[in-house]
Order: C-alpha cells, then sequence, then structure tokens
C-alpha cells in the first residue's frame, strides 16, 4: 500500500535538484486508502502552490510507483473563502489537476436564453446530463462577449455540481498551451495528456488560439482522437468558423466538423439590455432608461462594450458619491473613444508603479517584499478585471511567470477588496488613476 513519504520521496527524485518541493512539506495527509489520498493544506494558496508547481511531478511520480489510479483530493484548513454552496465543495478535487479555475457565476440559471443561443444552450444542458447525442464534439461558434466562456464554464460547473461520478477538465486554449510548454520544459511531456484523459469531459475555450502553434495543435489532435474514441464528451469554443482559422492544422480542422457546429448569433436589443441591467445590479448601480437607450443605441453596443462601461461608470461613482447621469455617460464614452486601443495592461502597469512607487523591474521579478508582492497582484488583478486577458498572457506580462501565479493573485486582492475597506479604497483610486 502507498504511504506518502514513499511519493513525497519519488517526487523529489523526478524534480529537478535545484528545485526543493518545499510546499510538499505543508500538507497533511489525512486518510490514505487504496484509491484515495485526502491531504489537508493550510491555505488555498499552498494548495494552489502545489498543483501549479508539482502536479505533473505528481502524476509522473503515481505512475512511476504503478498508483496512477490513486486520486488526490484536498481539503483546505483556512479556506480564503467560506464555502457558499456544500455541492461546489468537491468541484476541485474531481477536475484535471490543469484545470483552470471556474467562474461559481457562470451557470446555466445565470445564462439569458435568448432566440441566438437558445440551441447552443440546449445542447449544453444535454452535454452536462451525459444524454447519448450526436453532438461530439460540440464546436461553439461565436464573436467577443457572446457567452461562449460563460457556456463553456456552465457545462463545466453543472457536471461537477450534479454529477458526483465525473471528472471535467475545462481550459482556454492559451492556457492549454502554457501548460503543454511547462510539461515539456519539466521533462514530463505526456503529464497533460494524461491528466485530461481521465475526465470525462474536456471543454477548451477559443481554439482557434492554437493556430500556428504546431506543438499545441500535435498534441490536441492525440487527445482529441483518445477521447473521441472512447466515448468522451469534447466541448469546444471559436470565434471564427474552422474554415476561416488560418494556420490550422488540416487534420484538426476536419476534426472540428465531426459533430455539431452551433453558433450564438448577434445579440437581440431585448438580451443585451437584460445583460446591461444584470451588470448594473451586479456592480450595485441604477440607471435610468434613458442612459439605457443611449448605451444600447451606441455604434459600438457590443456585450463587451456594455460591461466594461458599467465597470468604469461603477467606479467613478464609488468615487464621487453622485448619482449617474447622462452627461457622465457621455464623458466616459468620449475618454474611451480618445484612448483608442490603448493597451490596458501598459496603463495599469503605469499607474500602479506611479501609486506604489516600485519599478517595472520590481513587477516583473519575483521579489518577495511584502509591498512589492501587493502591487504586483493588485497589477495582475486590475489587468484580469479590466480586460478579457487570460490568465496565462498576464503571466507573460509579468517576467513570464507562471499562469497560477495570477489566479492566485486574482483571488487574494478580490478577498481582501470584499473584507479591508483600504484595499477597495486602493483599487477605487487606481481604476481612476488609468481612467478605466
Amino acid at each position: 500500500m502507498l504511504d506518502w513519504q514513499t511519493l513525497c520521496t519519488e517526487i523529489s527524485r523526478i524534480l529537478p535538484a535545484e528545485e526543493s518541493p518545499a510546499a510538499l512539506h505543508s500538507l497533511t495527509p489525512i486518510r490514505i486508502e487504496h484509491d484515495l489520498i485526502l491531504l489537508e493544506s493550510p491555505t488555498d494558496s499552498q494548495k494552489t502552490i502545489f498543483l501549479g508547481r508539482y502536479g505533473p511531478a505528481l502524476e509522473k511520480a503515481l505512475k512511476n510507483l504503478g498508483m496512477d489510479h490513486i486520486q488526490i483530493r484536498f481539503q483546505v484548513r483556512f479556506p480564503d473563502k467560506p464555502v457558499i454552496d456544500d455541492r461546489t465543495a468537491s468541484i476541485h478535487a474531481r477536475s484535471s489537476s490543469f484545470s483552470a479555475p471556474l467562474n461559481p457565476a457562470f451557470t446555466f440559471s445565470s445564462f439569458i436564453e435568448d432566440s441566438c443561443n437558445s440551441l447552443c444552450l440546449q445542447v449544453g444542458k444535454q452535454t452536462a446530463a451525459f444524454k447519448d447525442t450526436p453532438y461530439n464534439p460540440f464546436l461553439v461558434i461565436g464573436g467577443g462577449g457572446c457567452g461562449k466562456t460563460h457556456l463553456l464554464q456552465a457545462i463545466a460547473n453543472e457536471v461537477m455540481i450534479s454529477s458526483p461520478q465525473r471528472r471535467a477538465c475545462y481550459l482556454s486554449a492559451s492556457e492549454f498551451s502554457t501548460s503543454l510548454e511547462m510539461c515539456i520544459k519539466s521533462g514530463m511531456p505526456e503529464s497533460l495528456r494524461s491528466s485530461i484523459l481521465k475526465s470525462d469531459l474536456f471543454l477548451l475555450d477559443d481554439i482557434e488560439k492554437l493556430a500556428h502553434h504546431r506543438k499545441a495543435q500535435d498534441e490536441f489532435i492525440v487527445i482529441f482522437n483518445e477521447l473521441y474514441d472512447y466515448g468522451k464528451h469534447i466541448v469546444l469554443s471559436s470565434g471564427s468558423l474552422p474554415k476561416e482559422i488560418s494556420g490550422l492544422d488540416e487534420r484538426l480542422r476536419s476534426r472540428l466538423g465531426w459533430g455539431l457546429v452551433a453558433e450564438i448569433c448577434t445579440p437581440s436589443s431585448a438580451l443585451k439590455k437584460q445583460i446591461l441591467l444584470n451588470a448594473c445590479e451586479a456592480e450595485g448601480i441604477r440607471l435610468s432608461e434613458e442612459i439605457i437607450s443611449y448605451l444600447l443605441d451606441h455604434p459600438d453596443s457590443s456585450i463587451l462594450f456594455l460591461e466594461r462601461i458599467v465597470v468604469r461608470l461603477a467606479a467613478r461613482l464609488s468615487l464621487s458619491q453622485e448619482a449617474p447621469d447622462l452627461n457622465l455617460v457621455v464623458k466616459l464614452l468620449n475618454e474611451e473613444e480618445t484612448s483608442g486601443r490603448k493597451d490596458i495592461g501598459e496603463t495599469v502597469r503605469s499607474a500602479v508603479m506611479k501609486y506604489f512607487g516600485v519599478s517595472e523591474e520590481d513587477l516583473d521579478s519575483s521579489r518577495k517584499n511584502r509591498d512589492v508582492v501587493f502591487a504586483r497582484q493588485t497589477a495582475m488583478y486590475l489587468i484580469r478585471r479590466l480586460s478579457d486577458a487570460s490568465f496565462a498572457a498576464i503571466a507573460h506580462r509579468f517576467g513570464g511567470k507562471d499562469h497560477s501565479t495570477v489566479v492566485r493573485a486574482c483571488k487574494r486582492i478580490a478577498d481582501l477588496q470584499d473584507r479591508d475597506i483600504q484595499v477597495k479604497e486602493i483599487i477605487d483610486k487606481l481604476m481612476k488613476m488609468t481612467q478605466i
């Protein structure tokens, strides 16, 4: 029977000599059975560090010891946040160790149904229920902000909550490529594949971002073939039809059409209005019918645009304490147009450097100084909140760090903002400095 010390020794043997598996010592084995090891981590952050740094080594160690059937599960002694719904407590324990975090707000109940997305929603629900359908793979097509990510994560969330015996893995294409590169550099190129193949459901977002990435496409095709042959469900999303994506391997292009290709069409005015109202409710503001009509009639009234304006408006109102009026909205729209396609990431970094008195080198470094870490994490959080950049893309912007570093940063700052008024004030000031 496997014991924890034997597994730790094997992990240490696999890791490069210069890398010390310090995170292993923070974990306490609570229960060891023939097919399960339950570990206790002091905090969510240390659990994330362990999975991010040592996930591939853990899987290889289990395989080397002939124990790759064993599941590793975690419980956290001091959770960063209280668990709101008991049904979600085991979600990450039953997802792939490479799976990106799921947004608990992205559910079927919060997905607003309309004629433009009804087919995709119904197929998504059938997929989550694991009903026998010819829709494998299920490819969702749609422009930015139409709800593709919401739908994919709603499918994954529903599976994890309603089907305790199932495993799901959700990744963006960028995260897939980054994880593959990390595994190759660690000398464990098959770790990502092994992890995904243990899933009953694999969801890959923005697959067009695999274009021109030969290694990532080759690996995805191998994974696709094995999942498909074993009858496991595959759900994908793309901003374009497969035939319109340049730099895509013809083998992959062909496979994307094996199942159902369904489009989330341009949203109706009624749907955009409802999404706008929901965004206002989430930010705690109320808009007059005059302002709502003005925004919906704007030439660029995409869903991403509307949600971005609401966030900017909420930030302004939190500082001024004034009621929203049309003049303020018009001013924000003019600022939006003036800034053009200004790089939000660079704007945020500049504002953070000025506010905290840190340098660009500080933000890109791995310095553990408390003030530098807080400034760096704040910058990561703001970029994630104010843009559609993936965790991997943000990590690359900060000296090529691992995407799990950004996940932890965003979670920490969001938590602090909820319970520390000073942190909330800092975020509000920085948002005003960036004119977001």
